[in-house]
C-alpha cells in the first residue's frame, strides 16, 4: 500500500513537539508495511523542496492557509492565486509516489488542499485528530473552523489518538462517528546523559519531573501549588520543570509558596536530553488541563519512570490508576500533592507501578499495533472506495 502522510509539523526537531514526533513514528511504522511519502508545509513562500528523512521521501510544500477574515481582500486574492497551483503540485506528488491513500494528521485549515484534491478525483484520505485541533477548535476564526469542518466531513474516516479525544472531536466537528487509534512509542532510543547533566546543573538526581512548558494546558501552576503541600519532600527532594522559560506569574507563584530552593525551571531540551531526564527522575508528573495522548507518558514507560497524570484526554488510557501509575482530577493541587507524597513515602509502590507501566506500554502501544490498526482502516476505506 502506498500512503502519503502529512501534518503541519514533522520530525523529532520540528516545532510541533509531540505531534511532529508521533507523525514521524506513524510514517516509519507504515513504511515497514508499504511505501510512504511525507508532505510537510514549507514556511518559505513559493518554495518546493524534496528531501529524505530516515529513508522516506519528504516534500516541503508551501501550503498557504485560507485567510482568517472575510474582508482580508489581499489575502483572499493571494490564497486563490496559490490554490490551484498548489493542488497541481500535490497531484504531481501523488502521481509520482503512486499514492493510494492520504493520511492527514492534526486538523488545520492548510489541509484544505488535500480535500480539494480528493474532490477533483484524487485519493481518499483519513484524518487523525491529535489534541488542540479539536479541544481549541472554538478559538479559530470562522474561515479556519469552516475549513477544518469541511476537511473532516469529507474524510473517508476520522479517528483520534485517544477515546476521550474521539468523543470531543465527534461533538466538535459534528460527526456521526470518530474512531480511535492510540499513539505508539519506540523502545531503545539512546538518552543524552551528558546533555541532561549540563541542563540540570546542580539539581541532584531523584527529582520529580514535569515536561511540556509553562502553557496553561500543561498545568505547571497546579504542580507548583501541589509541591508546596507535599509533606515528604524534605530538603533533598526537588521539582524540575522543563519546556521553555517560565512566565512571570509562575515565578511569582514559586516565590509566594516559598519553594525557590526546591523548584527549578529549565528551557527547551532535545528529545534525547528529555529521555535522560526521565531516566534519572524519581517520577514524572503530567498535571495537564487538556490533552490528546501525551508522548512523554509513553516514553516514560520505555525508561522505567513512574508516572502521575490528570484525568483528561487520553491520560487515563495510558495510566491505569492504582495499577500502572496514579491519576488525579485535573486542576486539583491537593490530590496531586497526595499522589506525589505516595511515591515519595513508598519506594516499593513507585517501583511496582514503574514496572507495570513499562510492561503495559510495551504490550499495548507498540509501533506494530499502530501500523496494524491504520492498515486495517486504510484497506477498508480503499475497498469501500472501489465499490
Amino acid at each position: 500500500m502506498n500512503v502519503l502522510v502529512t501534518a503541519p509539523w514533522y520530525g523529532p526537531h520540528d516545532q510541533g513537539g509531540g505531534v511532529a514526533r508521533q507523525v514521524q513514528l506513524v510514517a516509519e511504522a507504515l513504511a515497514r508495511r508499504g511505501h510512504v511519502a511525507v508532505v510537510s508545509p514549507n514556511t518559505r513562500v513559493a518554495r518546493f523542496e524534496r528531501d529524505e528523512q530516515n529513508g522516506l521521501p519528504l516534500y516541503r510544500v508551501y501550503l498557504r492557509e485560507p485567510p482568517k477574515g472575510l474582508f482580508e481582500v489581499k489575502r483572499i486574492i493571494a490564497f486563490l492565486l496559490y490554490f490551484f497551483p498548489t493542488i497541481w503540485r500535490l497531484r504531481q506528488i501523488v502521481k509520482q509516489e503512486g499514492t493510494e491513500i492520504v493520511h492527514l494528521n492534526y486538523v488545520w485549515s492548510g489541509q484544505i488542499y488535500f480535500a480539494a484534491l480528493r474532490a477533483l478525483g484524487g485519493p481518499p484520505y483519513v484524518v487523525t485528530v491529535r489534541g488542540d485541533d479539536a479541544v481549541r477548535h472554538h478559538e479559530r476564526s470562522w474561515p479556519e473552523r469552516t475549513a477544518a469542518s469541511y476537511i473532516c466531513h469529507h474524510a473517508g474516516r476520522v479517528v483520534a489518538n485517544a477515546r476521550g479525544l474521539a468523543e470531543i472531536a465527534r461533538q466538535t466537528f459534528g460527526l456521526a462517528d470518530v474512531g480511535c487509534v492510540w499513539n505508539c512509542v519506540r523502545f531503545g532510543d539512546v538518552p543524552d546523559e551528558a546533555g541532561a547533566a549540563k541542563l540540570i546543573g546542580s539539581v541532584p538526581r531523584g527529582y520529580v519531573l514535569a515536561l511540556g512548558g509553562f502553557r496553561k494546558q500543561k498545568g505547571f501552576d497546579v504542580l507548583i501549588r501541589a509541591w508546596a503541600q507535599v509533606r515528604h519532600r524534605g530538603t533533598d527532594r526537588h521539582l524540575l520543570l522543563v519546556g521553555d522559560d517560565p512566565l512571570p506569574e509562575h515565578l511569582d507563584l514559586i516565590r509566594k509558596t516559598g519553594c525557590e530552593d526546591t523548584i527549578h525551571c529549565r528551557g527547551r531540551a532535545t528529545r534525547e536530553v528529555v529521555l535522560a531526564l526521565m531516566r534519572n527522575a524519581y517520577c514524572l508528573a503530567a498535571p495537564s488541563r487538556w490533552e490528546g495522548m501525551p508522548n512523554v507518558l509513553l516514553e516514560a514507560g520505555t525508561l522505567g519512570c513512574p508516572v502521575i497524570g490528570s484525568a483528561v484526554g487520553g491520560i487515563p488510557e495510558v495510566i491505569l490508576d492504582g495499577e500502572t501509575g496514579l491519576v488525579v482530577p485535573a486542576e486539583d493541587d491537593a490530590a496531586l500533592a497526595v499522589a506525589i507524597d505516595r511515591y515519595l513515602a513508598d519506594s516499593q509502590l513507585r517501583d511496582r507501578f514503574a514496572k507495570a507501566h513499562t510492561e503495559r506500554v510495551r504490550a499495548v502501544f507498540s509501533e506494530d499495533k499502530l501500523a496494524d490498526n491504520y492498515t486495517t482502516i486504510f484497506n477498508d476505506l480503499l475497498k469501500a472506495d472501489v465499490t
